[in-house]
């Protein structure tokens, strides 16, 4: 059984979050940026790793941003 707290993402909703298109999303996928998995036919993001690739961490309940995502280019 799922952990109900697991949200998990789709490339086309990662897209969609980020306001880019998902070809973008899946070239981050093919160069190792973006962690994703695929338990059956499609592949999904784990919501964890979505946060920690845009560089946000959760302190104390609320959502920081540990680094800029122009620092990473």
């Amino acid at each position: 059984m799922t952990d109900p707290k697991l949200k998990l993402f789709t490339l086309d909703e990662v897209a969609e979050l980020c306001h880019v298109p998902v070809g973008t999303v899946r070239y981050w996928r093919s160069m190792g940026k973006l962690k994703v998995i695929k338990p059956g036919r499609c592949p999904l993001v784990l919501e964890e790793d979505l946060l920690m690739f845009l560089g946000i961490t959760q302190q104390n309940g609320k959502f920081v941003r540990t680094q800029s995502l122009t620092s990473r280019r």
